[in-house]
């Protein structure tokens, strides 16, 4: 076995072609930085220019984020007018963003749909407000639970709304915070080592074809997602079934954690 190279293979890679790229970012890394630290981005124009032997700076477009806590699915652009139909895309919420979320208490009820109005506040924080005071910005999602474990649960996210801190805020207003949130839940457990939150999936229109591709990675076997194990591969065979449908529907093939 050979040792991954830090510039090609320090990060997962999904899917790559000539407009886009699907990465795995782990928790805790930023996705955009200011040159001071390790990011995301900065990684990926880096492989860029390693594998495309480019004498300058590689172009790679940042279409959505996640935060820095948070670990999973991300895609950048490698041309400009990728980058702004992806844009496009995320804005006009044609995307299908999907994620995990491990919460400290059981969802009343188990499924359901959460409305509110949203602000960011001067020290960073984002609170529910009245809908109608300035700056406030409407903030959707659904979600489900697919199970349990001593006081925890396990819930499919989908934001319909792409807001700041949206589903750590939402959440913990409604249902309860989410595992290891050092922002918005009043005791995180110091024992998990990052936030119980994770972009599992994203369905996108490809920049040229338009036709939808799917890239899905579930969490790493650290805590607190291998006491759900079940649950993680009953949602990894939907995926690959999901997959399946939108290849046969797409003439595509295809592949795990890739596009049809």
């Amino acid at each position: 076995m050979t040792d991954r190279d830090p510039v090609t293979d320090r990060y997962p890679v999904l899917y790559e072609d000539n407009h886009l790229i699907a990465v795995v970012k782990p928790p805790g890394l930023a996705a955009q930085g200011d040159g001071r630290e390790p990011d995301l981005l900065a990684w990926v124009k880096a492989r860029r220019k390693a594998l495309e032997h480019k004498k300058g700076e590689a172009y790679v477009g940042l279409v959505h984020r996640l935060d820095r806590p948070t670990g999973g699915v991300m895609v950048f652009a490698k041309t400009s007018k990728a980058a702004s139909r992806l844009s496009a895309a995320f804005r006009e919420q044609t995307v299908d963003k999907r994620y995990l979320a491990v919460i400290d208490g059981h969802p009343r009820p188990p499924a359901g749909r959460l409305v509110d109005c949203l602000k960011k506040r001067p020290d960073g924080h984002v609170v529910v407000v009245r809908c109608g005071e300035p700056d406030a910005r409407k903030a959707v999602l659904d979600y489900a639970l697919l199970g349990t474990r001593r006081g925890h649960a396990l819930l499919d996210i989908r934001p319909r709304t792409g807001r700041l801190h949206q589903i750590r805020v939402q959440l913990a207003a409604h249902l309860a915070p989410i595992a290891g949130d050092r922002r918005y839940h009043p005791r995180p457990d110091p024992a998990l080592p990052t936030l119980a939150l994770w972009a599992y999936a994203l369905i996108v229109p490809h920049p040229t074809t338009r036709a939808p591709l799917l890239f899905s990675a579930l969490p790493d076997d650290l805590p607190p997602w291998p006491a759900y194990r079940p649950e993680l591969a009953a949602l990894r065979a939907a995926l690959d079934a999901e997959a399946r449908t939108i290849a046969e529907n797409t003439g595509g093939t295809p592949g795990p954690g890739g596009p049809p």
